[in-house]
């Protein structure tokens, strides 16, 4: 649970407490020695400080990951495992022989398939094979250079997910990289 989830709630154009905040802190000191409450106080705003701090934090990191972002490609290649995890579309990350080196938890969630099962297998031929064809895997093994986005229905266990596929090769990245962005089925 956060912090504010525990103490109230932060207005983002204050620097301080809401006023709600305020009178829940006074009625959780009520009754302590006043160096307590000072104690407890300090301790809030230091979490308060910490929670506007990963806001902000996250909010930086996610601007400019954007599926269709021109840099995405160049962001892609700089982040660890667990920035991976907090972009909130899917991400395949390859190598040059389009076995999985990355599966970000977006796309665990959505495909239902834990990364321990999808790391280090080729991921056209052992986990998507409904894009093992020369839309999709074709054009990772036979173009040298791709940057490419087309509309796509997945097909997993019988379930039919229509995505926006981005499809990210480069012979300056070690890496090539399968964006997937779900749309709503109607």
């Amino acid at each position: 649970m956060s912090i504010l989830g525990i103490a109230g709630h932060v207005d983002p154009g204050d620097r301080g407490p809401c006023r709600s905040w305020a009178t829940d802190h006074e009625n959780m000191t009520i009754g302590l020695p006043s160096q307590q409450k000072h104690t407890i106080t300090l301790a809030i705003r230091k979490l308060l400080k910490q929670e506007r701090l990963r806001n902000v934090t996250d909010e930086a990191f996610n601007s400019g990951l954007m599926f269709s972002a021109a840099s995405v490609m160049s962001r892609l290649d700089g982040l660890t495992e667990d920035q991976l995890n907090r972009i909130e579309f899917g991400v395949i990350r390859m190598d040059p022989r389009c076995i999985v080196t990355a599966y970000n938890t977006h796309e665990s969630q959505a495909s239902g398939l834990s990364p321990a099962n999808v790391i280090g297998k080729q991921f056209f031929t052992m986990v998507g094979e409904c894009m093992n064809n020369y839309l999709v895997a074709d054009r990772f093994e036979t173009e040298e250079s791709l940057d490419l986005t087309l509309d796509y229905v997945l097909t997993f266990r019988v379930r039919r997910s229509p995505v926006r596929l981005r499809l990210l090769k480069s012979p300056a990245s070690r890496h090539s990289y399968l964006l997937i962005e779900r749309r709503n089925s109607h």
